[in-house]
């Protein structure tokens, strides 16, 4: 189930929340209470549970990370094999798309700065 603002939830996300909760009630709660909201959250009930989300959204941003990050190497990768020994320049609308992608990358790893090329 996804409301506003949730985004999709794969099954994997579903069983890293369901042992992170568990875990996390498992001291406070009696046992037979922790298994039940883990299993509820494995069978996909609970999907709008804000630790599922966290999670979903967590690996969405870093899916999407990847995919921009594939495009960018696409992008560059006829200029690189050259043909008759000639490399082709991209062009600056290209150029820009990779340097963005590379920015978002280096945030994501938390680099400061990005040397241009």
């Amino acid at each position: 189930m996804t409301g506003p603002g949730n985004v999709a939830v794969t099954q994997a996300d579903r069983e890293a929340a369901a042992v992170l909760v568990y875990e996390m009630m498992r001291g406070g709660l009696n046992w037979s209470s922790a298994k039940r909201i883990r299993d509820t959250i494995r069978e996909g009930k609970w999907d709008a549970h804000y630790a599922v989300q966290a999670l979903a959204r967590h690996r969405q941003s870093h899916t999407d990370l990847l995919a921009a990050a594939r495009e960018a190497i696409l992008t560059l990768t006829p200029y690189f094999t050259p043909k008759h020994g000639v490399p082709k320049m991209p062009d600056r609308a290209k150029l820009e798309k990779v340097r963005t992608t590379l920015a978002s990358i280096d945030a994501a790893l938390g680099k400061q700065d990005t040397q241009e090329s």
